[in-house]
């Protein structure tokens, strides 16, 4: 049995080394930087094991939608390899919606993998496009 992760809300730099072991393989950590990480109002995410290792890290940036609604944006979701299927990116969300409504609320969306797909539709994102 896994034990939960702690998922504590951090500086964005604390996430660009496992943003770029997922999301840009082979690119340094630095390459992993979004624009809009250090807006006041963006605020940052990891996951932590019971040996304090950074097993999953996310972002929600202040962002209108493509089509121009008002919204933040979930980006940079990354679950280690290891830890993935083991609730650790449903902590993670558990975190942003509880961030969002913080905030004011409000759209709350993301541009997912295709492999992600099924994961967001559980979490209640529905698909547009």
């Amino acid at each position: 049995m896994r034990l939960p992760v702690v998922v504590e809300q951090v500086r964005p730099e604390i996430t660009y080394d496992l943003r770029a072991r997922v999301l840009r393989p082979g690119l340094p950590p630095v390459r992993a930087r979004f624009p809009g990480d250090a807006a006041a109002d963006a605020t940052h995410y990891a996951a932590y094991d019971r040996a304090d290792r950074v097993v999953g890290v996310v972002a929600v940036l202040p962002e209108p939608t493509p089509s121009g609604l008002a919204g933040h944006r979930l980006r940079g979701m990354a679950v280690h390899p290891d830890e993935r299927a083991s609730g650790v990116g449903a902590a993670l969300l558990v975190r942003v919606f509880d961030g969002v409504a913080r905030l004011g609320g409000g759209l709350l969306w993301c541009q997912a993998r295709i492999a992600a797909r099924g994961f967001y539709a559980r979490a209640g994102f529905i698909e547009v496009g």
